[in-house]
C-alpha cells in the first residue's frame, strides 16, 4: 500500500506539474494577445492623429485662402477687372442712423429718376 501510495503521489505530482505548465502557457498566450491587441489599438490611434493632423493643416490653409479672398484689396481687384467702377460724387446717398427702410428706399428711387 505505500507504493500505491508513492505512486499516487508521483501522479498527482507529474498532474500538477503539467496543470501548472499549461496554466502558465495559457497566460503567457493571454498577454501576448493582450499586448498584440494593445499594439493594434495603439497603431490606429496614431493614424487617426495623423489624419486629425493632416485636416487641421487643411484647415489652416483654407483660413488663409478665405482671409485672402475677403481681403478688401482682393474684392477692389476682382471688382475693377468685372468693370465696377467707384460712383460719382453725386451718386452717393447718405442715410441717417434713425432713419427706416422706407425712407431709404424713397431717397434712391428720387436720386435714380
Amino acid at each position: 500500500m505505500t507504493k500505491l501510495s508513492a505512486q499516487g503521489i508521483k501522479r498527482l505530482t507529474r498532474g500538477g506539474i503539467v496543470a501548472i505548465l499549461l496554466l502558465a502557457c495559457v497566460t503567457m498566450l493571454f498577454f501576448v494577445g493582450l499586448d498584440a491587441y494593445s499594439s493594434k489599438i495603439q497603431y490606429d490611434i496614431n493614424q487617426i492623429n495623423k489624419e486629425i493632423a493632416t485636416t487641421e493643416k487643411e484647415i489652416a490653409n483654407l483660413e488663409v485662402k478665405i482671409k485672402s479672398a475677403t481681403n478688401i484689396s482682393t474684392i477692389e481687384r476682382k471688382a475693377l477687372d468685372l468693370g465696377m467702377i467707384y460712383p460719382s460724387f453725386d451718386q452717393i446717398i447718405y442715410i441717417q442712423g434713425d432713419s427706416n427702410i422706407e425712407e431709404f428706399g424713397v431717397a434712391l428711387m428720387e436720386s435714380v429718376y
